[in-house]
């Protein structure tokens, strides 16, 4: 798992709060729903140096909704990043399907956003690089999530990214997934050919 570094400190407490208050709602949808908003957020920029540094390499990002995807898109675009397409439940099937063709495709997005509808029988082995917006609570989830890539004819190995904030709930909760039970050593160094 990839985190944050507090880019020279300059992260207050208002970002941890907004990232407590997210993560949060995601694992119990028990507080008040958290109004999205990643214009600004540190995790998309993040996100826009790690596409720039990989040149064109197929990214699949998914987060637990379709609030989420949503503020995402608009995230991306508020800050002149273009080349990505997205799915979630909204969209009708023949779109979603048209939408995954495209991102397939050589010369289509290098980026597809969508909520955890993406990480349901869909087949991603031409993709190497999966983002985990956010942190499900369920090991199986997360499972499923890396099983989109790890499919028969994965001929790369898969890269996973959490971009998170260190001394946050997501770092305790990412570390118990990695450090004790090896949920993301299980697919190290593994091709599926």
């Amino acid at each position: 798992p990839q985190h944050l570094n507090e880019q020279a400190n300059n992260i207050t407490v208002i970002f941890h709060k907004k990232f407590e208050n997210e993560f949060k709602y995601d694992i119990d949808n028990s507080e008040i729903k958290p109004a999205y908003n990643f214009d600004n957020d540190i995790r998309v920029k993040w996100l826009l140096s790690f596409l720039k540094e990989r040149n064109n390499e197929k990214t699949l990002l998914i987060c637990t909704s379709r609030d989420k995807v949503e503020a995402l898109k608009r995230g991306l675009s508020s800050n002149n990043f273009k080349d990505f397409t997205y799915f979630h439940e909204d969209c009708e099937f023949i779109e979603r399907d048209k939408r995954v063709h495209n991102f397939s495709q050589k010369e289509g997005p290098v980026l597809l956003l969508s909520s955890e509808i993406g990480s349901e029988g869909r087949n991603f082995q031409f993709c190497k690089n999966l983002i985990f917006f956010d942190i499900p609570f369920n090991p199986g989830l997360i499972e499923q999530r890396i099983g989109r890539l790890d499919r028969i004819g994965q001929k790369n190995l898969i890269n996973i990214y959490i971009p998170y904030l260190e001394n946050s709930p997501q770092a305790v909760l990412i570390n118990w997934f990695h450090e004790g039970l090896n949920i993301f050593n299980e697919f190290k160094d593994r091709k599926s050919v």
